[in-house]
């Protein structure tokens, strides 16, 4: 298990658009205190408003600026992570830090992890180089692309190859090849406008050229694209109300989430503390040359690990907890 915890300096800095964490209790079973999102995530809480979609990507950038500069890779960005306020005014945060992992400037990651189709190029086993904070923008701008203009459908996954005991790096490598070619030209066809140029910027395939989140952010918000609100400072869509960020052009085609995902209750304005066991799924090796893993469903699942971010207000008293 790995415990991080922000520098003393940070200690009385709540990033807002972080899961904020009250309390890590060992015993007598692993339990997290966090807040309680009654709307569950973007996916959950249907929202599909552009506006509110364009504030949940400026939310969540403003949110991996804060993490890349204390040397933290999320390794999962996806709708499911990205729980739901709605009142008294729209925000996002980011959650389920399992997989993440801190980084330096010479110590990257090689570990074959995430959500399959969020993955970005160098994390795949067939890649020569290790990765960090850029995974996290190819991520952020594959939902992006899939929220404001949908995506293709991906590529089947492969199949594992019996005398391999697993799928090897050359499947890996056709598969991540089929699906990038597909998004990027997914991405050259749409018009030029705010939100494809900032995308454009974070679909590079090189993470090198690849935009960093606090170069999106200051793009978005020099463009007009995003702006932050008075009333508590948090990134929000500039146009709203006004012209629309894209062009509108039509939408792809795109894959359906788990129709079977697990209903929450209408959101009720309240944030309350809820204690949440964490329970890690046995995982199987998967044996690609490129680290150890396991699938859950689409999502390759690397060395158990935890990251408890604590981003915001001391923990409650134990007997107010219950």
């Amino acid at each position: 298990m790995l415990l991080l915890l922000l520098p003393p300096s940070d200690t009385d800095r709540h990033q807002p658009n972080i899961i904020q964490v009250f309390e890590l209790r060992e015993k007598p079973e692993v339990t997290i205190i966090m807040s309680y999102f009654p709307s569950g995530n973007i996916v959950q809480a249907g929202i599909c408003d552009e506006s509110r979609l364009v504030t949940a990507v400026g939310q969540i950038l403003d949110c991996l600026t804060f993490l890349h500069g204390r040397g933290v890779t999320h390794r999962d960005i996806k709708p499911d992570n990205v729980l739901v306020e709605l009142r008294p005014h729209f925000k996002v945060v980011l959650s389920d830090f399992g997989l993440s992992k801190t980084v330096t400037e010479t110590t990257w990651l090689q570990t074959f992890c995430g959500t399959l189709k969020y993955i970005a190029p160098e994390v795949f086993p067939f890649s020569k180089t290790a990765y960090g904070p850029p995974a996290d923008v190819w991520s952020l701008g594959v939902m992006a692309l899939e929220w404001l203009h949908g995506i293709p459908a991906a590529p089947a996954q492969p199949a594992p190859i019996p005398a391999q005991n697993g799928v090897s790096s050359s499947q890996w490598r056709d598969w991540a090849e089929t699906w990038v070619h597909r998004l990027v030209t997914h991405l050259n066809d749409l018009e030029d406008g705010m939100d494809v140029d900032l995308l454009r910027g974070m679909l590079v395939s090189d993470q090198a050229r690849r935009l960093k989140a606090q170069q999106c952010l200051m793009m978005g918000l020099e463009n007009g694209m995003f702006r932050r609100r008075d009333v508590d400072g948090l990134v929000e869509c500039a146009e709203v109300g006004e012209q629309k960020v894209h062009s509108g052009a039509p939408r792809a085609d795109t894959e359906h989430d788990d129709p079977n995902a697990t209903d929450i209750a209408p959101d009720s304005g309240s944030q309350a503390a809820v204690s949440v066991v964490f329970h890690r799924a046995p995982s199987r090796t998967d044996e690609t040359g490129g680290g150890g893993g396991g699938f859950d469903g689409d999502r390759i699942s690397g060395e158990p690990s935890r990251v408890f971010v604590r981003s915001g207000a001391p923990p409650p008293s134990s007997s107010s907890l219950g």
